[in-house]
């Protein structure tokens, strides 16, 4: 799957244990979240899709996140979302709804509040990625 968040571009592969949360489970450990993870259970329904999308940050307040994990139910048309920013500000994945542009194609957006910056600062930052399944 190939996507980008905010014009970044990336390469999304499949999380290990994908459809379920041990995919998620798999991420958080990968990448220091693990604290995240408690407050979620459950499974997730057998059309659900998970991927782990890695980015190299150029921004200047790094507001992309070096990866986000995504679990995608295409039943309902809503996807799991964690990243190194969500975990920081809710401390818990996001549920955001998603649409399908095309054939393959999807898009959907989120947006975290509270987000420190450089010099005591804090703002809001809205994500959009794109993605295209291969």
């Amino acid at each position: 799957m190939n996507c980008d968040v905010n014009g970044q571009f990336s390469s999304c592969n499949p999380a290990e244990g994908q459809g379920t949360w041990a995919g998620l489970a798999a991420a958080l450990r990968r990448f220091g979240m693990a604290a995240g993870l408690a407050l979620i259970c459950g499974a997730t329904p057998a059309l659900a899709t998970s991927y782990l999308c890695a980015f190299t940050p150029h921004t200047m307040n790094r507001t992309i996140p070096e990866a986000v994990f995504l679990d995608l139910d295409k039943a309902k048309m809503i996807a799991t979302v964690y990243d190194s920013r969500i975990k920081y500000v809710y401390k818990k994945p996001l549920e955001v709804p998603f649409t399908e542009v095309g054939a393959g194609r999807y898009r959907l957006s989120w947006r975290v509040d509270h987000l420190p910056f450089r010099g005591n600062k804090s703002g809001s930052v809205i994500y959009t990625m794109n993605f295209r399944e291969s």
